[in-house]
């Protein structure tokens, strides 16, 4: 896919993309574990979930489009040590859960809102762990930027280019460390050491379904 290496071609195919019907659970399950299959098909109380939005950040680094992620920080909860989207939970003053994903990318990784361009939205996805239903919102800056990481919630922000998510057969299995008492095979992405599963894999999942379609 040529259109990769520019960056001006990647924003309007991706642009022209999310404003088509998205996948969404069909994508979601390819990389979807067993166990949250059957739990989706139990079809959980949702009503008392909360809210939170995420960034999928693009920007162009010697004619390549790369895409951020972070490391999550150490502690003891669901998501420690995980490979993550900016963003966070929705607090009262935010208007929408779009401002929600640039406040808290604003936070994290020292993004200003108001230089990224929102292009669009991929569909919503629950999180049970967790119990969040959260909005992955779609933007680009168009220039390098310098990140400051948060150190209180973010280990490091990790950058890849986008086609080394276009690879035939990226998908593999990989056994995770839940807590110290519990590991399951789940399916995932492999990138430079780095294992990327759970809802950002399925976020990542529906991305790339759009990218594909050319």
């Amino acid at each position: 896919m040529l259109f990769m290496n520019d960056f001006d071609r990647f924003k309007g195919h991706l642009k022209q993309q999310l404003e088509k019907p998205l996948p969404g659970l069909k994508a979601h399950e390819l990389l979807m574990p067993e166990e949250r299959k059957a739990m989706l098909k139990a079809k959980p109380d949702l009503t008392k979930a909360r809210k939170a939005g995420v960034l999928l950040l693009f920007y162009p680094e010697n004619n390549n489009t790369r895409i951020v992620f972070i490391e999550r920080s150490k502690y003891d909860g669901v998501h420690s040590g995980q490979i993550a989207f900016p963003g966070g939970q929705y607090e009262k003053q935010d208007d929408d859960l779009l401002q929600t994903a640039l406040r808290e990318t604003e936070e994290e990784i020292g993004i200003k809102g108001e230089t990224i361009k929102v292009i669009g939205k991929l569909s919503e996805i629950y999180i049970p762990p967790s119990n969040y239903i959260v909005l992955p919102v779609v933007g680009y800056i168009n220039y390098k930027p310098i990140f400051i990481p948060e150190k209180s919630e973010v280990e490091n922000v990790i950058t890849f280019p986008i086609e080394s998510f276009l690879k035939e057969d990226l998908i593999q299995h990989e056994t995770i460390e839940i807590d110290s008492n519990l590991a399951r095979n789940v399916p995932c992405f492999k990138v430079d050491g780095h294992i990327i599963w759970g809802a950002t894999s399925m976020m990542l999942s529906e991305l790339l379904n759009l990218l594909k379609n050319v």
